[in-house]
C-alpha cells in the first residue's frame, strides 16, 4: 500500500512517459466528452483565480511550439488549407485590418510620409529576400488595442523578425507603460 504522495508522484511519472501520456489524454477527452459542463466549470474557475499564471503558461507553451520547425510546418499547412476552405473568412478579416490601418492612418499625412510608410514595407521585403528569415512591419503602439490606438504614422512603425513580432503581442513599450492613465490610481482621487 503506498501513501498519496508516493501514488501521486508514480502516477506522474507515468503520465510524462510517451504511452501514460497518450492514456491519460485519452482518458481526459472521454471524460470530457461525456460530460462538459463541469469540466468547463472547473477550468474556468481555476483561470479565473490564476488568471497571470495561465497567461505566462499560455505564452511559454506557445513559444515553446513557434520555435520548433517540425510544429510551424505543420501549423502553416493548416492554416494555408483552413485558408483555402474559408475564402470568404480570410477577405473579411483582410479587410478589416486595411480598414483598421486606413481609419488609424490620419488625413492630414503628406506624400513623403505616406512614402515613408511604404519604404517600411519594402525594407521588410528585401530583408526577407537577403536573409531568408520573415520579418513583419509592425506598430509599436498596435492598431488593434483595447484600452488605446496606435496610428499608421512612419513614427510608429518598425521592421523586426516575424518571431519578435509574435512575441510582443499587443503591448504598451516599457519606456512609455508611465503615461497610460490607469483608472485604478485615479479612483481614490475621484477623477
Amino acid at each position: 500500500m503506498w501513501c498519496k504522495k508516493c501514488n501521486r508522484e508514480s502516477v506522474a511519472r507515468y503520465r510524462n512517459t510517451p504511452e501514460g501520456g497518450e492514456k491519460h489524454r485519452a482518458r481526459e477527452k472521454a471524460r470530457f466528452k461525456a460530460n462538459p459542463a463541469p469540466v468547463r466549470e472547473r477550468l474556468n474557475a481555476w483561470r479565473a483565480a490564476n488568471l497571470e499564471h495561465a497567461r505566462a503558461a499560455n505564452n511559454a507553451a506557445r513559444l515553446r511550439r513557434m520555435k520548433d520547425p517540425e510544429y510551424r510546418k505543420k501549423e502553416n499547412a493548416r492554416i494555408s488549407k483552413w485558408a483555402k476552405e474559408n475564402k470568404v473568412r480570410v477577405g473579411a478579416k483582410t479587410k478589416t485590418n486595411r480598414m483598421l490601418r486606413a481609419r488609424a492612418q490620419p488625413k492630414w499625412l503628406s506624400a513623403i510620409q505616406k512614402a515613408q510608410i511604404q519604404e517600411f514595407y519594402e525594407i521588410a521585403a528585401a530583408r526577407n529576400i537577403q536573409t531568408g528569415i520573415k520579418h513583419h512591419v509592425d506598430h509599436i503602439f498596435a492598431v488593434k488595442a483595447t484600452d488605446w490606438r496606435g496610428l499608421h504614422v512612419p513614427w510608429n512603425l518598425q521592421v523586426m523578425t516575424a518571431t519578435e513580432n509574435d512575441e510582443k503581442w499587443i503591448k504598451v513599450p516599457k519606456e512609455f507603460e508611465h503615461q497610460l492613465w490607469n483608472p485604478q490610481k485615479h479612483v481614490r482621487s475621484g477623477f
